[in-house]
């Protein structure tokens, strides 16, 4: 367990286009992640998940005590999502490694116990999960990225997982993509939106909301960052707008998916991973940083830093945002 002390760190930002000014909270993380994902808000425990990819570390932020929970998740691969599951507050979906685990977890023990392997996909590619979404009917679509990230010659796929007759099935979804950066859904226009940081690629499809077949593909947007940055993440908020963090560019990008534009909001660090909405009113904004940074065309790490922001949880104060609630995946 470890006890936070929030440090208050004033950051004001102004561009041409009229962005409002932000200043940004730090939730210091001990030690600091390497690279944060996450962000998933459980309102019935005011608390907010987090794990440190590449590691097998999983985080609970309670905002009402303001203390952050580590453990130790019982598996021997990397772990890139936890969601908390819709019918236990203790048990929890996990991407580890090309698999989703269940396991069980106080939130306060210093480990998370494995339950069983609820599937698996991409057997014997050595590929690995990377980031998810649930949907308001349960389900689980998710992605992986190939070890070599952005360099393999290889497309990985996009899956949805759901619950049929009390087992667990897997769908494929499509599987032209390189990277699945973020995943999000539009439940007022029916929509789901990939984004795929190696291509640079925001796409979107229409959504069956009964059977979750998908339809009609476009690029709503094909962004042009430099190589050594990759998007990392994606959320929607309340009206439709997205966000994805620009880890290495010291930035979170917000895009505005009926102009097909967006703009940087500024970050005093450059790490910056996960977005994710929490809180009574799904209004505090947060973003999960990192202190290493892979070499996007071979996945190794390549760069470490050492300040005092990289590696924590950020505030983001100021938009006037917020997201239309939590969905959390049938178990």
């Amino acid at each position: 367990m470890i006890i936070l002390a929030i440090l208050t760190i004033f950051f004001i930002f102004a561009q041409a286009n009229s962005n409002p000014s932000v200043y940004i909270n730090e939730i210091p993380v001990i030690p600091p992640f390497k690279v944060g994902f996450g962000g998933v808000w459980d309102p019935r425990v005011s608390s907010t998940y987090f794990v440190d990819h590449y590691s097998n570390n999983c985080y609970r932020y309670s905002w009402i005590e303001d203390r952050m929970y580590k453990a130790t998740v019982e598996t021997n691969f990397t772990i890139s999502f936890l969601f908390p599951s819709r019918e236990a507050v203790n048990q929890f979906l996990v991407g580890a490694g090309n698999t989703i685990i269940l396991v069980e977890w106080d939130g306060a023990s210093e480990t998370a116990k494995l339950v069983k392997v609820v599937c698996e996909v991409e057997a014997n590619t050595g590929n690995i999960m990377n980031h998810a979404v649930a949907s308001q009917f349960g389900e689980l679509i998710f992605g992986t990225f190939a070890p070599k990230l952005c360099g393999a010659n290889v497309t990985q796929g996009v899956y949805q997982l759901e619950r049929n007759k009390n087992q667990s099935v897997v769908k494929t979804l499509f599987t032209d993509v390189k990277v699945t950066s973020g995943v999000a859904i539009d439940e007022k226009l029916s929509v789901l939106y990939h984004l795929d940081g190696c291509l640079q690629e925001l796409t979107a499809y229409d959504r069956n909301v009964i059977t979750g077949d998908l339809s009609n593909k476009r690029v709503v947007i094909k962004f042009n960052f430099p190589s050594y940055t990759l998007m990392v993440g994606l959320i929607i908020d309340s009206d439709g707008h997205l966000y994805t963090g620009l880890y290495g560019g010291s930035a979170l990008v917000w895009i505005n998916t009926k102009s097909r534009t967006y703009r940087l909001i500024e970050t005093p660090t450059p790490f910056v991973g996960d977005p994710g909405f929490s809180g009574r009113d799904n209004n505090k904004l947060t973003v999960a940083t990192g202190t290493a940074t892979p070499y996007f065309s071979t996945g190794q790490l390549n760069m470490t830093i050492d300040t005092p922001l990289a590696g924590s949880v950020l505030r983001i104060n100021g938009l006037g945002t917020r997201s239309s609630g939590t969905r959390l995946p049938a178990t």
